[in-house]
């Protein structure tokens, strides 16, 4: 779709860009660079109790309601909801775009190929090449253009490249601790408009077997320093983490509504402090039976408040169990 020009002007704007319009590389990076820097990834909405009763209101890729998320509310959104308005942005300026869905890799490589979770980005083809632009993988991936051929990239603090795999016609590799790991794989085949909407929709309704946000509430997001250098902000659940140059700097625990709001809004300028956000397992996982507001259950309701009880003591025997057979790995290295 063509956007307005006072819509294409106030995106401009929000990104930052200040340089020449042009269907080239220079304009093609500067656009890329600043949506990933700008929008973050976040999966918020799936876990808002404000939405419960609206569920279209977190599956829509109108690109008109993307561009007030993201432009005018300034919210990030899921891969699909970031990239669809990348993409439509850069359609909209004459750019050669076509959208792709892949198979994430990063943390499902051990999985059967038709159990990964999937991925939208898309390719670019300026100036006689062909490009992998990507502003959505979450608390990694890349943050500029890079090229199909093979060959490493450095982008800020960060290396990433692209290599023919075994299973797929590309993989996108990022060097993390130390070696190459796979992020996703993917096929030179044109993604349609019915693929990514199914993607956007188990993605973002968690009360669908296949979301693979249903118990994890995330919104990260990259963040220039000096000397051409990058750090991630990254919410994970409990869990706050910033890095710099791909070291942990800051760590902390969130325990309460407040100390979330306050790293929404101080963090990532987003505003929600009049909702209640399922951030940790038990309230997610009691959400998908039910229980919408588990802090809140009256003595008097028994059959909900055993349930609630049951969940919080299957994720703790959950979380003691893996870090029992954690602990035993490494001593069986060692």
């Amino acid at each position: 779709m063509a956007f307005l020009p006072q819509q294409t002007k106030a995106y401009l704007k929000k990104i930052g860009f200040k340089g020449k319009l042009a269907v080239s590389l220079e304009c093609l990076t500067q656009i890329v660079e600043g949506h990933a820097f700008t929008f973050p990834f976040e999966t918020i909405d799936s876990h808002d109790s404000d939405l419960d009763l609206f569920p279209q209101r977190r599956t829509s890729l109108n690109v008109n309601t993307l561009f007030r998320k993201l432009v005018h509310l300034g919210r990030g959104g899921n891969c699909v909801e970031l990239n669809v308005l990348l993409i439509a942005m850069l359609k909209n300026l004459r750019f050669q775009v076509m959208p792709i869905v892949g198979d994430d890799l990063w943390m499902s490589s051990h999985l059967s190929r038709n159990k990964r979770p999937k991925h939208a980005a898309a390719i670019v083809n300026v100036d006689g090449q062909d490009l992998l632009i990507d502003a959505a993988f979450g608390g990694i991936g890349i943050m500029l253009p890079i090229s199909l051929k093979n060959g490493e990239a450095q982008q800020y603090s960060e290396k990433f490249r692209v290599i023919a795999g075994k299973e797929y016609a590309f993989e996108l590799q990022a060097f993390h601790k130390n070696k190459w790991k796979s992020l996703y794989g993917f096929n030179n085949v044109k993604a349609t408009g019915k693929q990514l909407e199914a993607l956007n929709h188990s993605s973002a309704n968690v009360l669908t077997a296949k979301s693979p946000f249903k118990n994890y509430f995330s919104c990260t997001k990259p963040f220039k320093m000096k000397n051409n250098e990058n750090g991630r902000y990254n919410l994970c659940n409990e869990k706050f983490i910033i890095r710099e140059n791909n070291k942990v700097v800051h760590r902390e625990i969130i325990d309460n509504q407040a100390k979330l709001h306050a790293i929404l809004k101080k963090f990532f300028a987003i505003d929600l402090s009049t909702h209640y956000l399922r951030y940790d397992e038990v309230a997610m996982q009691a959400y998908q039976v039910g229980i919408h507001y588990p802090p809140t259950l009256h003595s008097y309701n028994t059959r909900l408040k055993m349930k609630y009880l049951e969940i919080k003591k299957s994720v703790k025997d959950d979380a003691v169990a893996k870090k029992v057979s954690c602990s035993v790995a490494v001593k069986n290295r060692a």
